[in-house]
């Protein structure tokens, strides 16, 4: 049997910027080429030992989550890129090894540098929330200046997602238009 090698953490900023089914596929790549068999569980542990960030619990990031791998890996099943399951083991078909192949060029050349970076959805609508609103103008403005800041009720709404019925509501309730809730 071969030998196990700890695979290399790239680097996040490149990463990160890379769809998780071609980070799956180049997980499913390296085992491979190191002559081992790629069980389900030692791709887990090859995507997260590469891709820490993305292959992490979101709230324990120590911990590698599994659960991201169900949904990939079924979508790379049906669109031929690899074979295989979790109760035996996963190879790559010819073309999802050249897909890989071209993941572990963008990985070391750092070209992908130059493309916007994917938001990671997360699993809750919370999570999403959250990551939606962080990347808001008027948040990045609320932690650079967090005592001189002002939002006016059109930017809440249109961040939020509310509309004039929000205002309706509160007048509803409360019997004045202050806004507060």
């Amino acid at each position: 049997m071969a030998k196990i090698t700890r695979p290399k953490c790239y680097d996040e900023e490149v990463y990160t910027r890379i769809e998780m089914q071609d980070l799956i596929l180049f997980g499913i790549y390296s085992v491979s080429k190191n002559g081992e068999i790629c069980t389900f569980e030692r791709l887990v542990a090859e995507c997260f030992m590469g891709f820490p960030k993305i292959f992490a619990f979101k709230r324990f990031p120590e911990w590698p989550d599994s659960l991201k791998f169900d949904r990939p890996l079924r979508t790379l099943r049906e669109k031929g890129l690899i074979v295989g399951g979790a109760k035996d083991y996963l190879s790559l078909t010819k073309f999802g090894e050249k897909k890989a192949i071209r993941t572990k060029e963008n990985l070391e050349s750092k070209g992908i540098l130059n493309q916007r970076k994917k938001i990671s959805k997360g699993r809750s609508t919370d999570d999403r929330l959250i990551t939606y609103l962080k990347e808001t103008s008027q948040f990045k403005a609320f932690i650079m200046n967090p005592d001189n800041f002002f939002i006016s009720d059109p930017e809440f709404r249109n961040i939020s997602g509310l509309t004039d019925i929000y205002q309706d509501l509160t007048m509803n309730r409360r019997g004045d238009r202050d806004g507060r809730i």
